[in-house]
């Protein structure tokens, strides 16, 4: 009898301290894109440790999620929604149950349609924010707000452009007065005209925080940024500029994405809901200082990043700017890229 007690006493204790034990969810995110204190409050909330691991480009992220010889497996991807809808394509993301995530009703219908299947099932929009050109004042002589900088002569050697085919191939098109989303013959040889423009000034093709690096360090004159991390740099130095281009620019979205390999999905879900909640996404934008399209959360805003047009860019702007499609045919895109690269 005192046997089978002792017995029944472990089992209960075990029990005990496996429903007690800590998970562990596998997250994989751009750097210092996440408010850290909001990630304690996730964890202490629902017990389960973030290992937060991070890329510095899309295309760094996209060959890692194809990598199948990795051992590291990811329960939540966050990523741009264009490399979303190729890992889509390669059939590397799972479908969500939405009813898990009741507060994907907080999204704004404009950007539910911009998911990859237009209803969020296998993407769910995180953060907006918006390209731009960061400049320091003091050494560039008569600034104009339009992507034609990067091709000014008197800049030669100072231009650093982001290590993304689209985005720097995009420059080039927009400026010459096209969509981000052109391809056509005629689009693509003045886009090339200008980016040979370009090359001759740039000593630089990197990820954003390097290019920032070197901003501040005087390396480098003007960079293209993005309008989150560049209200934290203006911050730093009142030195550096900040504007989003007469001709519009590139509305870049983030999503929350669950890949198949994912072996933590109900805490993918409740840590996407967390982050979905209108209290911890404003905060989450606050620290970012990015935009969301989560409607209630907005609301909660101060005024001051309410009116904030490098965060917020006025309609004008906006009207003028594009979202990032995937193109059927990118093969000039491809050798327009080789040649900046070369």
């Amino acid at each position: 009898m005192k046997n089978f007690l002792k017995i029944t006493l472990c089992v209960f204790l075990l029990l005990g301290f496996l429903s007690c034990k800590q998970s562990v969810l596998n997250v994989y995110n751009w750097d210092n894109y996440m408010d850290p204190e909001l990630i304690e409050k996730f964890e202490k909330k629902f017990n389960c440790k973030v290992e937060m691991d991070y890329y510095h480009t899309n295309e760094a992220a996209f060959n890692t999620m194809l990598d199948t010889s990795r051992t590291k497996k990811y329960d939540i991807l966050i990523i741009s929604l264009l490399s979303a809808r190729n890992l889509y394509e390669q059939r590397v993301l799972s479908q969500f149950d939405l009813e898990k995530i009741p507060n994907t009703k907080n999204i704004t219908r404009m950007f539910v349609k911009k998911s990859i299947d237009g209803v969020m099932r296998y993407s769910i929009p995180y953060l907006i924010t918006y390209s731009g050109i960061a400049y320091n004042k003091n050494m560039v002589n008569n600034f104009e707000p339009t992507w034609k900088m990067f091709s000014r002569e008197d800049l030669a050697g100072k231009v650093g452009v982001l290590d993304d085919m689209r985005e720097t191939v995009g420059i080039a098109i927009k400026a010459s007065g096209y969509s981000y989303n052109s391809s056509g013959e005629v689009v693509m040889k003045q886009a090339e005209a200008a980016l040979m423009r370009v090359k001759r000034n740039m000593p630089r093709i990197s990820y954003f925080k390097e290019l920032e690096a070197e901003l501040r360090s005087g390396d480098l004159y003007l960079i293209m940024d993005y309008g989150g991390d560049a209200v934290k740099l203006i911050k730093e130095n009142s030195n550096i500029g900040f504007v989003i281009p007469e001709e519009g620019t590139l509305i870049v979205t983030d999503s929350f994405t669950i890949p198949r390999e994912a072996q933590n999905v109900d805490d993918a879900y409740e840590f996407i809901n967390f982050f979905l909640e209108p209290d911890i996404s404003a905060a989450n934008m606050e620290y970012t200082q990015c935009s969301s399209p989560n409607v209630p959360a907005r609301k909660l805003l101060k005024e001051e990043f309410r009116n904030n047009t490098l965060i917020n860019p006025p309609q004008g702007i906006t009207l003028k700017s594009d979202f990032v499609l995937d193109l059927e045919d990118t093969t000039k895109h491809e050798e327009l890229w080789r040649m900046m690269k070369r």
